[in-house]
């Protein structure tokens, strides 16, 4: 039996979080437009919005997970993007790395479309994930339970 330990990171650290990431990004990265990845991507993306203050926001959805500590076998692109990043700087926004392997789906994908350049980045990166985005908030081991998903969280764990 796989025992798991949790984070629980309520608004106000999601807040603290996103504005660290946006600091980060201001420093060295001015994106033509932000990709958020569906679904746990799509707070961050919008939070990254105001405080980037850029409205560009698209869409894209990946599934990994499906439901806690459970997962397919590979990433699948169940909403492809909608936007033309030809030749853009694009932001793509979710909120955990944890096996990277979404993101990494993601960063092949877009690249065929041809944009100028895409860095990553997310609230929380896990050491053992695939994929290191080029900004994150926080390291973290744990499974994360964001304030988004509760009860979706709460459904899961009493199947």
């Amino acid at each position: 039996m796989v025992v798991l330990e949790f984070l629980e990171p309520e608004w106000k650290d999601i807040i603290a979080l996103s504005k660290k990431v946006c600091g980060d990004i201001k420093k060295d990265f001015e994106p033509d437009i932000i990709i958020g990845v569906s679904r746990g991507g799509l707070v961050p993306a919008r939070l990254f919005s105001d405080y980037l203050d850029n409205s560009n926001v698209a869409i894209i959805r990946v599934e990994l997970y499906t439901g806690v500590g459970t997962k397919n076998e590979k990433p699948v692109i169940i909403h492809p993007l909608q936007a033309d990043i030809k030749g853009k700087k694009v932001l793509v926004v979710d909120d955990v790395s944890d096996s990277g392997e979404s993101m990494a789906a993601v960063r092949d994908y877009l690249a065929e479309k041809n944009p100028g350049e895409i860095k990553f980045a997310s609230l929380h990166y896990k050491p053992q994930s695939k994929f290191r985005p080029d900004y994150y908030a926080e390291t973290t081991d744990k499974w994360i339970i964001y304030p988004w998903e509760i009860e979706e969280t709460r459904r899961e764990m009493e199947k």
